[in-house]
């Protein structure tokens, strides 16, 4: 019977609870000049928890696992295929047509300075 106060269990067990943890790394290497290479890998696991911490530290973990298979996978077809590691670049579009702009606007008052 309840008199509308908490009554907390003592000695309770620990409430185990299970979670999926489903991560991946996807990416795309251009080997060639219109030549790419999708390489992809996938965890899908459950796991069971009691505690948030321990939570966390499961999902650091299979991370690290995850990242270690994409780093082996990678080096081992990389290999196989016989390409090197290259290193890319993000081109800034919007920097290259900042500078188009900025010239093409110099340009445009070197003309003016010719009229007179």
């Amino acid at each position: 019977m309840s008199n509308g106060k908490i009554q907390y269990k003592i000695n309770q067990p620990p409430m185990i609870r299970t979670g999926r943890v489903q991560m991946g790394i996807q990416r795309t290497i251009q080997t060639e000049k219109f030549q790419s290479l999708v390489m992809s890998i996938n965890i899908d696991e459950e796991v069971q928890w009691e505690t948030l911490e321990e939570w966390f530290q499961k999902q650091r973990n299979w991370e690290s696992i995850l990242i270690r298979r994409y780093k082996e996978m990678h080096d081992g077809i990389l290999g196989e295929l016989g390409h090197s590691e290259k290193r890319a670049f993000i081109k800034d579009s919007r920097a290259e047509k900042s500078a188009a702009a900025t010239a093409q606007g110099l340009a445009q008052l070197d003309d003016l300075e010719t009229l007179e």
